[in-house]
């Protein structure tokens, strides 16, 4: 029976990879370098993600799992739950997957949305105009962890658009680029991440998504921000798939969009395809 379910599943991933015909040529940026430092040795070894919702931190599975290799000491920060105990609790499994040192969920009130409708009609709100509380916590939340590098989405389209990616972005850049009025001395952070994708999984996974160019257009931009680094991911495949499933109550609306068939397919065949995550780094 085993040998069966084998044979059939071995069955579905020759199917999937050659209906869809696409190679990681395809996908991968063979040009932007691959990067196995994260920051100085000058520097303490800590790294913190900032983002808006549960799940976000799932495309960076990969990196996060790197990192603890390398013996960092890992935090992650959301703003909200959306106000879902669900994916309370899936945010709780997943940083339990991902083994990481320390994570919090803060209770920032929730944006005035309900449906992507009203995002596309850009009839929102931010955390209902309350950035300035949002700052704050952050550089507090920061000044106690004291990262040396730290991560979040880019700050022109915030990965395909979305409006909470971006401010939270600016709000993390700006307490970047602005450390000596922000922070304590002691409290130097070496590197700012930024989630972007390579031009070959922008066209297969974002130009393929209806509300994609509408958003980005929003902001006069035609593509996403190129990223200068990427990070090799497939030796943590089969974390980052956990990671991805944890989150059983954004598969459909979202996870499967941005992750073409990752549910289906072996982890390990499916991430030595999709094998990079790419960041804009700023120093």
């Amino acid at each position: 029976m085993k040998q069966k379910i084998n044979i059939v599943l071995s069955l579905f991933i020759f199917i999937f990879y050659s209906c869809n015909q696409i190679t990681k040529s395809e996908l991968q940026d063979e040009s932007i370098p691959i990067i196995e430092q994260f920051s100085s040795d000058t520097f303490q070894k800590k790294a913190l993600f900032i983002f808006p919702h549960a799940d976000d931190e799932a495309i960076c599975a990969g990196t996060i799992s790197k990192l603890k290799e390398q013996n960092y000491e890992v935090g992650v920060i959301v703003l909200t739950d959306q106000g879902k105990e669900v994916r309370h609790k899936e945010f709780i499994q997943s940083m339990n997957l991902l083994d990481v040192d320390y994570f919090e969920q803060l209770s920032v009130r929730n944006t005035n949305y309900n449906s992507w409708n009203d995002i596309m009609e850009n009839k929102i709100i931010n955390w209902k105009g309350d950035t300035v509380s949002i700052k704050n916590m952050l550089v507090k939340k920061i000044t106690d962890f004291k990262p040396s590098i730290i991560f979040t989405w880019d700050n022109v389209i915030g990965g395909y658009g979305h409006p909470d990616h971006i401010l939270l972005s600016q709000i993390v850049n700006d307490i970047f680029d602005n450390q000596n009025k922000y922070l304590e001395d002691s409290n130097s952070i070496e590197k700012l991440y930024m989630i972007s994708l390579s031009k070959g999984l922008e066209n297969h996974i974002l130009n393929k998504l209806d509300f994609y160019k509408g958003l980005i257009s929003r902001y006069k931009q035609t593509e996403i921000p190129k990223p200068n680094i990427a990070v090799k991911i497939s030796k943590y495949a089969i974390i980052k798939k956990k990671v991805l499933l944890a989150y059983r109550s954004e598969y459909k609306s979202a996870l499967s969009k941005f992750f073409p068939s990752f549910k289906e397919t072996d982890a390990k065949k499916y991430f030595e395809l999709y094998d990079r995550e790419y960041y804009i780094i700023k120093e």
